[in-house]
């Protein structure tokens, strides 16, 4: 979750949530490749929260890249 944006002329700072585990990748991995539709709406609503957070500031976000690790 993005919890503060800080600009000041070219320069952006994102404060962001910490979540100890490793990133949403790996997190997949490690649940089998799947997971329960509760859980991945409640991980697409805190994605979500953040990249609304950053619109709200008057930032854009460049790019939102969905891969897959096998």
């Amino acid at each position: 979750r993005c919890e503060r944006v800080l600009a000041d002329n070219d320069e952006v700072a994102f404060i962001m949530e910490y979540v100890a585990g490793g990133d949403l990748a790996r997190y997949l991995v490690a649940e089998g490749g799947t997971l329960a539709p509760a859980v991945a709406f409640e991980l697409a609503a805190r994605i979500c929260d953040g990249l609304d957070r950053i619109h709200r500031a008057g930032l854009a976000d460049a790019f939102l890249e969905l891969t897959r690790e096998a």
